[in-house]
């Protein structure tokens, strides 16, 4: 996996259509997370996590793209054990998305597009907060452990991961666009795993709207694609 997202990072270098326009904007959205794990099938729940930063789109050909981008992310989950101590753990990572999009309509029209691709999430920060009860559900103590990062324990798991996803959506002409994503992690986020079957992966979906800026340049693509 991790070849194939620098075989990507090489192939959005390669020349592009010669009236390609590049463009670049925020992006602001909602995704749910959920971890699988040796485990941790049965007792974790998702959670909603925010997710924005900046996305660039790179027309390869008339209708197909690269899509890219830098966004953070605050990945979490609730593990609910009974008889044991809550955990609402938040996971801040900044998510690099790789995908080729084929784009249904041209730019100066509104569309829909799907895409496809790799992506690398780069673990930044993060905590954990660990809930004490008595039997009645009154709060006896709670406490909040940053988490740690590393490929050995005692991290609390690995810095980088890297996966496979999909996105779908719809873009207006004016720029803003609106698309559903699905994100499946294929890295285990295990430090110093004990054996094969102690693994912990990710598993995201959400929505996400943003705007493309327009450029003089866009503004002479768009001329001439209408030609």
């Amino acid at each position: 996996m991790r070849y194939l997202f620098i075989l990507l990072c090489a192939a959005s270098m390669l020349p592009t259509h010669t009236s390609a326009q590049v463009t670049v904007g925020p992006a602001l959205g909602l995704q749910f997370t959920r971890y699988y794990g040796t485990s941790m099938e049965d007792d974790v729940y998702r959670r909603p996590n925010i997710r924005a930063g900046a996305v660039t789109d790179v027309p390869l050909r008339r209708r197909l793209h690269l899509q890219t981008g830098a966004l953070f992310t605050t990945n979490g989950f609730l593990r609910a054990i009974p008889g044991m101590p809550d955990h609402i753990v938040s996971i801040h990572a900044i998510d690099i998305p790789l995908f080729l999009s084929w784009h249904m309509g041209m730019k100066h029209q509104s569309h829909f597009f799907i895409s496809g691709g790799v992506f690398a999430d780069i673990n930044v920060g993060g905590h954990a907060t660990i809930t004490y009860t008595d039997l009645w559900g009154n709060v006896l103590e709670t406490q909040r452990p940053r988490l740690s990062y590393g490929k050995e324990y005692p991290n609390d798991a690995r810095r980088m991961s890297y996966g496979l996803g999909l996105n779908a959506g719809y873009q207006l002409k004016s720029g803003f666009f609106v698309r559903a994503h699905y994100q499946r992690g294929l890295t285990n986020l295990n430090p110093a795993p004990i054996d094969d079957t102690y693994f912990l992966s990710s598993n995201n979906y959400g929505l996400t709207i943003g705007y493309l800026f327009k450029t003089s340049k866009g503004k002479e693509v768009k001329q001439q694609e209408k030609k």
